[in-house]
Order: C-alpha cells, then sequence, then structure tokens
C-alpha cells in the first residue's frame, strides 16, 4: 500500500457463514466502521466458488452480522491506495499494461481458490503489496458477475448502511429486502471524484432506467427503505425486526425451485436485457 495520509484500518474484517437447510446465510463483520476490505473480497470469492459447487445449496443470504451495519462502503484506505498507484502511471499504455496484468492475476487467483491451501498462501503474501488493492477491486466487480448466472437464489438482507460498495453488493443480488430506518443507500463515488468500479452504475440503469441512474449517481443521493422501494432499487422495505425473518421465509420459498429454471431465467434476464428483442428472443 502507498503511504497515505488517512489512517490505516485497525480490523480486516470477516465473513460468517451458516446454514439453515438449504439456504446458506454469509453474515458481514467488521467493527472497524463497516467497510468491506480486500481481505473481505477474496473470502467472498472463495465462498462464492463453494456454494456454486454445493448442490445443497438453493438459496443464499447476505446481510450483515452487526445491527445497523450492512456494509457502509468499500474501504476508504484501499480506495485511496487504488487510486495512488493509478496516478503512479505516466502514460495511457502504463495503465492498460496495470489493467492487463490485475485481470490475469486475478484470474489465476480464482482458480488458485479451488485448492484452499495454495489460496492461503497467496493471500498471505499479496496483504500490504503495491497492487493488493488493485487486485481486490477487480476480484469484487468479476465475483458480482458471477453471482449473475448462479443457479441460486442470492437474497440481500439489508440490515443498515448500504453505500458504494454495500449498495454495489445489494445491487448484484437477485432480491433486496432492506429494513427501515436511520439506514441509507446509494452510490456517492461521483462526488468523491470516482465512478462506481463493480459494476453498480450498469445495475442500477437496469433496474431504474438510465435517465435516473445518471441523476442519482451524478448527485449521490441517498435512499432510505421506503424511498428505495419506491424509486425502484429494491424488491421491498421492511420493518428491522422482522427483515431475517422475511429473508429466510422467502429464502426458503425459493430454494424450491428447480436449478436449472433459476439459473435459465437469471441467464435469459441478465443477459437479453442486453440485447435487441429479436436476438433476446431467440
Amino acid at each position: 500500500m502507498s503511504n497515505t495520509a488517512i489512517s490505516e484500518p485497525r480490523e480486516q474484517g470477516t465473513i460468517h457463514t451458516r446454514r439453515e437447510g438449504r439456504v446458506a446465510i454469509a453474515e458481514f463483520d467488521n467493527p472497524d466502521g463497516g467497510f468491506f476490505t480486500s481481505h473481505m473480497v477474496q473470502e467472498l470469492d472463495r465462498l462464492t466458488l463453494e456454494w456454486e459447487n454445493d448442490k445443497s445449496i438453493r438459496a443464499i443470504i447476505i446481510t450483515g452480522k452487526n445491527a445497523g451495519t450492512f456494509i457502509t462502503h468499500y474501504s476508504p484506505y484501499e480506495l485511496s491506495a487504488t487510486s495512488s498507484q493509478v496516478k503512479n502511471c505516466k502514460t495511457s499504455a502504463e495503465v492498460k499494461r496495470m489493467r492487463k496484468l490485475t485481470r490475469v492475476i486475478t484470474r489465476f487467483t480464482h482458480w488458485l481458490a479451488k485448492c484452499p491451501p495454495l489460496y492461503r498462501i497467496l493471500d498471505v503474501a499479496a496483504r500490504g503489496s503495491s497492487i493488493d488493492a488493485l487486485l481486490a477491486v477487480n476480484q469484487f466487480h468479476r465475483m458480482l458477475t458471477r453471482w449473475q448466472s448462479m443457479d441460486k437464489v442470492i437474497i440481500a438482507a439489508i440490515n443498515g448502511h448500504s453505500m458504494g460498495g454495500g449498495c454495489e453488493i445489494a445491487l448484484a443480488c437477485d432480491f433486496r429486502l432492506m429494513a427501515r430506518g436511520d439506514y441509507s443507500l446509494g452510490l456517492p463515488e461521483a462526488i468523491a471524484g470516482i465512478m462506481p468500479g463493480a459494476g453498480g452504475s450498469q445495475r442500477m440503469a437496469r433496474l431504474i432506467g438510465a435517465n435516473k441512474a445518471i441523476e442519482y449517481i451524478l448527485t449521490g443521493r441517498f435512499f432510505n427503505a421506503d424511498e428505495a422501494e419506491q424509486a425502484g432499487l429494491i424488491s421491498r422495505a421492511v420493518d428491522e425486526n422482522t427483515l431475517m425473518e422475511e429473508a429466510l421465509g422467502l429464502a426458503q420459498q425459493l430454494a424450491g425451485q428447480a436449478p436449472l429454471s433459476v439459473a435459465a431465467v437469471k441467464r435469459s434476464i441478465h443477459q437479453g436485457i442486453e440485447k435487441p428483442m429479436g436476438q433476446a428472443l431467440e
């Protein structure tokens, strides 16, 4: 990591997992501000690989372990480091080479995740390196894209603030339930001089249309649960004390769907929306 005026985080954060029958539940836990970190990206990517290969899991719930916190944002410490790495590139050719190298290493990391002992060695070795943050951002983007083709239903149970990287995670899920309360959801990156880096701008545009997505992203607008439901950003707003009950009920209902049907529906919609109607219907 490059030198920065921002103090380093005290916690790397972790992800707790448990099972409720055919439903897997992943709970984000980072006491230091509720930020999402590169360590958590690697852990969630590893879990994604496990979920993809576990036929007994039919639905997944993503939520926060601590009351009032889903994911506050992607770690500003790591975003600062990523920005510094890009600024050190003197020419566009150097930027392209950095992007290419990052993608190659990310693909290798995903392949290595199939062998946990080797994966842990790479995880430790990469931590704090000059391209650690860049790798994590690229890995984050690829992982969320893979969620769209999984033959399992993914539900975000948004139990607190969900901004930036947290909103990106929520938008990549198939269903979004958000607790009512003094919580915000949105993509504020543009007002900080950057843009959503994991596909959030495209996913928001597909949910609510290009004009509204441009408006909300450029103004950095935040939404509470009822506003987010009205805008079409979430499936529904629910009372905070019933959030997990409703999320689990929905997950158990959808876990009974045929895997091939789930995969086909998700694939046809996500791929078809990018094509002209005639091609999408083929």
